[in-house]
């Protein structure tokens, strides 16, 4: 999945889907290096605002960085590394029809998926199998 705003590139890759979690790296991009170290700044503490939300259930947000820490006190990573538990009533939940939102609530990047394309979304629920 490609997210993009006018100043960057962020693009999140599923690694791998387990029966309780999904994995996947986050990359944030700026062409720029003077772009991307101002940006990067800005977006200290950005890997742990991302979440799923699968409707009717609690937002979870992603673990991040658990090999070791990525990000200081001056700036973040521009590449991170998430781990998302997925509950059994949350996998039961996309099972029966539920959508599933996608997004990050960090106030320098905002931003939200409130509807996964089916494609993507039945392929999540098949690797949750």
């Amino acid at each position: 999945m490609q997210l993009s705003n006018d100043r960057a590139d962020c693009e999140a890759k599923s690694l791998s889907s387990r029966k309780t979690q999904s994995t996947s790296l986050k990359w944030i991009e700026y062409p720029n290096e003077a772009d991307r170290r101002v940006a990067l700044s800005k977006l200290v503490g950005v890997e742990d605002r991302i979440f799923i939300e699968v409707e009717g259930q609690a937002r979870v947000y992603a673990l991040a960085d658990e090999d070791l820490e990525r990000t200081t006190s001056e700036k973040t990573s521009a590449v991170h590394f998430l781990r998302i538990p997925v509950t059994a009533s949350m996998k039961q939940a996309l099972k029966a029809g539920a959508q599933m939102m996608v997004g990050c609530d960090h106030k320098g990047y905002p931003m939200h998926v409130e509807t996964l394309p089916h494609e993507t979304l039945a392929s999540l629920v098949k690797d949750l199998d």
